[in-house]
C-alpha cells in the first residue's frame, strides 16, 4: 500500500503524524514512524520532485507546530516557515539520492543528513531550532538521557533512523537485516545508559528560589492596566514565601513595565523591596543605550543595588528584528516591528553565597550553545525569563518547555524558569518538570509563585566540555559515503537501491 501512495496523500498523512507528535495532542510514538509515508513517496520520483514534495511537507510540518507564531505575525509565520521548509527539500533530496545505496548505508546516511541540516538550523539568522523531531521525546526520560554526550543531535538521529527503517522493512534482504539488527543494538545502549543515568543524584549546595507568574496580559501590559498595577502585582505575588526565604526571586522577561530608566518611582519601589527582604531579585525590563534599545535582565542585590545586567543576544526573527530589512523594506510594513539590538558577549551571574547562574532570556534557552557556554564558564544553575503572553492558550508555551528540558539534561543542570504567562517551572538536571505554577490543573494563563531549592552542580558533561562532536560524527558519514558512492561508481557499481 505504502508503495502505490499518491505523493499528496503521503505528504498530508506524515505533516498530520508528525503534528500528532507534538503538542497539543503529544503522541510522541507518532515521531517514530510519522516520516515513512514522505519517504515512500520519495524513493523512486526524480531529484527535481524530491526536493519538491519535501518542501511542501516542511511547509506544512512548520506552519503546522508553529502557526501560534502568527498572533505576533501572521506574515513573519509564513515567511519563516517558507525559509524553514527549504531544510525539509535539501533532507528529501538526500533520501532520494540514498535511494541508490544499500540499506546499511542509508540508514546512517539519511539520519546523518537530518542532524547536520538541523545544526544549520539552528544557526542560520542567529538560529531557529524550534520544532526538532527530538523535541517530541522530552518526556520520555529514558531516552533522551543520551543528550549529556550528543545533544539532542543523538535524540534525532535515532528518530530518522527508526523511519528509515520502516521503509526497508518494505522489502526483504539480508542487508535489511543488518540494519535492524544495528539499530536494535543502538536503542538498547541508548536505554541501558538512560537507566544507568536516571539514577544518578546530582549535588552541590543549595539555592532557594522563587519564580513569579504574573499573568499580565499583552492588553494589559500595553496600557489596559497602570504601570504601578503592574509593579504592584508582582511585589504583592514576590510576598508570598514568608516560610521560605528565598535567595532569588526571578520576574519574567519585560516584567517591569517599559521603560525602566524613565520610572524612577517604580525602580525605587522595587528595589526597597529587594532590600527590605533581603534577597536577589532578577528581573525583565527594556532598557535603552544611545538610541538602541535592549531586552535585558537585571540583577539587584540584597542592598537593593544593581549587581549584574545582561542584554539578550538571540533575538527572535519576525518578533524581536526583521531580517533583510533594507533589502526587501516591504517586509516592515508586512511586520510593523521595531528591532532591538542583541547584547554583546555572554553573562554569568552569582548569588551572595557564591552560586553562578546562567541567565537566559526569551527563546535563549532553545539554542545550546548558548547554555552551554554559560555553563562551562561556571554557571551552576539555568535561569530563563521568558513572556509568552503573544502565543495566549496556544501549543506555543509548552513546545518552549520541551526545548527547556534539553538545556538542562545536556549540561545536567537544575534549570529555573518563569514565564509571564506560564509555564513557570523547575526543571531537574534529569529532564523531570517540577514544582509549576498550577491552578485546575493549568499551568497557563494563571498567576502565583512556586519556590524549590535546587542543588548548584559543578561537573560538566561530554557535550558541555566538547559540544557538537556527535554532529560533527554525522558529517565524517556523511563525506564517507559520497566519497564511497563516487569510488563505487568509478568500479561500475550500479548501486542497490528503489530505483527504476
Amino acid at each position: 500500500m505504502l508503495k502505490k501512495m499518491p505523493p499528496f496523500f503521503g505528504i498530508v498523512l506524515s505533516v498530520t503524524l508528525l503534528w500528532a507528535a507534538f503538542p497539543p495532542l503529544e503522541r510522541s510514538a507518532c515521531a517514530w514512524f510519522g516520516l515513512v509515508p514522505l519517504l515512500c513517496v520519495l524513493r523512486e520520483v526524480s531529484f527535481r520532485k524530491a526536493f519538491f514534495f519535501g518542501y511542501l511537507f516542511g511547509l506544512g510540518y512548520f506552519v503546522s507546530t508553529l502557526w501560534w507564531i502568527g498572533y505576533v505575525t501572521v506574515t513573519g509565520m509564513l515567511f519563516l516557515s517558507a525559509y524553514l521548509a527549504v531544510f525539509w527539500g535539501v533532507f528529501a533530496s538526500a533520501y532520494r539520492y540514498s535511494s541508490l545505496h544499500t540499506s546499511l548505508a542509508r540508514i546512517f546516511f539519511v539520519p546523518a543528513v537530518y542532524v547536520t541540516l538541523e545544526f544549520v538550523r539552528e544557526r542560520a539568522l542567529t538560529g531557529f531550532g524550534w520544532a526538532s523531531l527530538a523535541h517530541t521525546q522530552s518526556g520520555s526520560l529514558g531516552l533522551i538521557q543520551i543528550v549529556d554526550l550528543t545533544g539532542t543531535a543523538g535524540v534525532s538521529f535515532l528518530l530518522v533512523m527508526a523511519n528509515v527503517l520502516w521503509c526497508e522493512l518494505s522489502s526483504a534482504g539480508k542487508r535489511r537485516l543488518q540494519a535492524v539488527v544495528i539499530f536494535g543494538l543502538l536503542l538498547t545502549m541508548v536505554l541501558f545508559y538512560g537507566h544507568w543515568a536516571l539514577r544518578r543524584s546530582f549535588t552541590g549546595p543549595e539555592a532557594a528560589i522563587s519564580l513569579v507568574q504574573g499573568n499580565i496580559s499583552l492588553p494589559e501590559a500595553w496600557g489596559g492596566i497602570s504601570k504601578q498595577e503592574i509593579v504592584d502585582k508582582y511585589l504583592a505575588l514576590s510576598s508570598r514565601t514568608p516560610d521560605f526565604a528565598p535567595d532569588l526571586v526571578v520576574w519574567p522577561e519585560n516584567s517591569f513595565p517599559p521603560f525602566i530608566w524613565e520610572e524612577d518611582k517604580l525602580y525605587r519601589q522595587v528595589q526597597t523591596f529587594a532590600r527590605e527582604k533581603h534577597l536577589s531579585l532578577l528581573l525583565g525590563a527594556v532598557t535603552s543605550v544611545e538610541g538602541k534599545y535592549f531586552n535585558s535582565g537585571i540583577l539587584l542585590g540584597a542592598d537593593g543595588g544593581i549587581k549584574d545586567m545582561y542584554s539578550k543576544r538571540h533575538l527572535v526573527v519576525f518578533g524581536e528584528y526583521i531580517p533583510w530589512r533594507k533589502q526587501l523594506p516591504f517586509l516592515s510594513a508586512l511586520a510593523p516591528i521595531d528591532d532591538f539590538s542583541p547584547g554583546e558577549g555572554s553573562a554569568l551571574f552569582r548569588l551572595p553565597g557564591g552560586i553562578n547562574f546562567v541567565p537566559l532570556i526569551c527563546f535563549e534557552d532553545t539554542l545550546p550553545w548558548l547554555a552551554r557556554e554559560g555553563v562551562s564558564g561556571g554557571g551552576q544553575l539555568i535561569v530563563n525569563m521568558t513572556n509568552d503572553a503573544w502565543f495566549k492558550n496556544s501549543p506555543g508555551p509548552l513546545m518552549h518547555l520541551h526545548n527547556a528540558v534539553f538545556r538542562a539534561v545536556e549540561n545536567r543542570r537544575f534549570l529555573a524558569r518563569a514565564a509571564n504567562t506560564g509555564i513557570s517551572c523547575f526543571v531537574s538536571p534529569r529532564g523531570e518538570v517540577t514544582s509549576c505554577v498550577r491552578r485546575q490543573g493549568s499551568g497557563l494563563q494563571v498567576e502565583g509563585v512556586v519556590s524549590a531549592r535546587v542543588n548548584a552542580v559543578d561537573e560538566l558533561t561530554f557535550y558541555t566540555k566538547y559540544g557538537d562532536v556527535f554532529t560533527i560524527l554525522c558529517f565524517i558519514i556523511i563525506i564517507v559515503v559520497l566519497v564511497w558512492a563516487t569510488l563505487r561508481r568509478s568500479d561500475g557499481y550500479k548501486g542497490g537501491g528503489h530505483v527504476r
